[in-house]
């Protein structure tokens, strides 16, 4: 009878106690969980930007710049779905970024863009992103970024 009683209280406390514990408890990483949030939306977008560039090159009869432009929205389609796999590993909800209206220039101004845009990437975002997640830890958030930071 003792054992049962004893029981009954370690229950009781685990209902009590437990979802109030869960509720107060911080992500394991939550720089990451920031991080690919941001990573999974700016590749979003600009897979987006890119498509509409491409058709831009293509309305302007600049079909090799077209091709060009659909490889690049390729690639950050790749590296949005990549970020937003690991954010569901990680328990985390993804939605589709709100749709944002870029700016779609001639076809020079657009490869100009398109140019400072992954300069942008590779010279700041990917590196300062990296340094911020190394410390939590995340191996597999630590690959994908290098991923695509390596891939441009």
């Amino acid at each position: 009878m003792k054992a049962l009683k004893k029981k009954m209280i370690l229950f009781s406390i685990m209902f009590v106690f437990l979802p109030i514990f869960l509720a107060q408890a911080q992500p394991l990483y939550p720089e990451t969980i920031s991080g690919l949030k941001m990573v999974f939306m700016k590749e979003s977008r600009a897979q987006k930007s890119y498509m509409a560039f491409s058709e831009k090159a293509k309305a302007e009869n600049y079909p090799n710049i077209e091709r060009l432009f659909v490889a690049i929205a390729t690639s950050e389609s790749i590296h949005a779905r990549n970020m937003k796999k690991l954010l569901s590993d990680l328990g985390v909800e993804v939605k589709e970024p709100l749709a944002v209206e870029s700016k779609i220039s001639d076809t020079q101004i657009n490869l100009g863009k398109a140019l400072e845009f992954e300069l942008l990437d590779i010279d700041h975002i990917y590196p300062n992103m990296l340094e911020k997640i190394k410390p939590e830890g995340n191996e597999a958030a630590i690959r994908a970024l290098t991923y695509a930071w390596e891939s441009g």
